[in-house]
């Protein structure tokens, strides 16, 4: 009836004044599977155009399209990566109203990470300090995962690159079958790729691998680096460490079929020096890298937290509300080095329509969020852009306008 109708909009108030405050009375980290067993089994809410079968020239016109990676969004609104790590609800998540779901981070070999609790909410601050350590179900249960969704979406598996031959018939096949692994017009689908925690510092084969793996199920692909919470992986941000996986994860790609040559984007650390941002962004531009996600979560502590000492002193990432002025600055800071030669893509405390205009106008060309989430609910993508296009439209501008102004 009326009220199965208003509980199927991901913007009903009755998720964010009551559903939200009694999840947050699981542990946090149950309340994470407990959201994805829901969406798994159909019971998540939907924005309302998050199946509009959008026509180029609508995409062409909408005020809150964006171009990313050579195709159209529907909107710069992305689900960060972190919150559907296997790749179990990807309808669900695309059902919220994100124009992009981004998977991960997913390791070749499965690993459990660090022991638990390892998440903890701080709620006075509407944030999050993680530790979870890179946990993975690994590459081939995420590839069953993809697989199982195309079977159910009823589209053929890409071929594998090994199999594809130059004969223009299997080129045109092949185009069909690796086209717009989101398998819906306006959206995109990510996977964001890790690496072991056994894995050597220099050895950048664990991030080949996620790259040759996931290519053909994927719209684009995230080379993570900025995780906290794995030794050694933020020293990857430096110009001598960057410069050879960079260039060991473009190669890999250039040897994949063309139709297989998917856009990369790096996903750096909000706590960067001004150095490494100098060196990433070099970097960036050299190897014709197509985004930089900026960022991961915050090693800082803002003195200005308002949770109770004993949750502040847990170690792990910070992320949430008190992030977003620290990745706000740091997207200002990369914008002013890259100008515009490679797209932002800015993570960091985002819940809000007012909160996505500041990233805009700092240079992000698209936001990603996921905290905002734990907080706001499931209609916070919707709500979102229910506020933008608000503001689009009193102030006479489309997204696109925004960017670095």
């Amino acid at each position: 009836g009326l009220f199965g109708l208003y509980a199927s909009d991901a913007r009903a108030g009755i998720y964010r004044t009551l559903l939200m405050p009694v999840v947050r009375l699981l542990d946090a980290e149950d309340a994470h599977r407990f959201s994805i067993l829901c969406q798994k089994r159909g019971l998540a809410p939907r924005a309302p155009d998050a199946r509009h079968p959008w026509t180029p020239a609508e995409l062409a016109a909408h005020p809150l399209a964006v171009t990313l990676f050579g195709q159209r969004l529907a909107n710069p609104v992305g689900l960060a990566a972190g919150y559907d790590k296997h790749g179990e609800a990807i309808e669900a998540n695309l059902d919220l109203g994100f124009a992009m779901v981004e998977l991960g981070s997913v390791t070749p070999e499965p690993q459990v990470g660090n022991p638990r609790p390892r998440v903890f909410r701080l709620v006075p601050d509407a944030a999050v300090i993680n530790r979870y350590g890179f946990n993975s179900v690994g590459h081939d249960a995420v590839l069953a995962n993809l697989k199982d969704r195309l079977r159910s979406l009823r589209r053929p598996k890409p071929p594998a690159p090994e199999d594809l031959v130059v004969a223009e018939a299997a080129a045109a096949a092949a185009a069909e079958a690796a086209s717009h692994a989101a398998a819906r017009p306006g959206r995109m689908l990510g996977i964001n790729i890790g690496k072991n925690k056994h894995s050597r510092p220099d050895d950048h084969s664990d991030y080949v691998r996620g790259i040759q793996a996931f290519a053909p199920y994927a719209d684009f692909l995230v080379v993570n680096i900025s995780s906290p919470n794995t030794p050694g992986l933020r020293a990857l941000q430096e110009a001598a460490t960057l410069r050879p996986l960079v260039a060991a994860v473009t190669a890999a790609r250039a040897a994949l079929p063309p139709v297989y040559r998917r856009p990369i984007a790096l996903k750096i650390a909000p706590d960067v020096t001004p150095a490494q941002l100098d060196a990433i962004a070099d970097i960036a531009v050299e190897y014709a890298i197509d985004a930089v996600i900026l960022g991961n979560t915050t090693l800082q502590r803002p003195p200005t937290l308002l949770a109770a000492p004993k949750q502040v002193r847990e170690a792990g990432g910070l992320s949430g509300a008190p992030l977003r002025p620290i990745a706000l600055a740091q997207v200002r800071a990369l914008y002013a080095r890259l100008q515009g030669r490679v797209p932002i893509i800015g993570c960091g405390g985002i819940a809000t329509a007012e909160d996505a205009v500041a990233f805009a106008k700092a240079g992000a060309t698209a936001v990603q969020f996921y905290t905002g989430m734990v907080y706001h609910g499931p209609g916070t993508a919707a709500l979102l852009q229910d506020g933008l296009r608000a503001y689009l439209a009193a102030t006479h501008q489309r997204w696109e306008d925004l960017i670095g102004q």
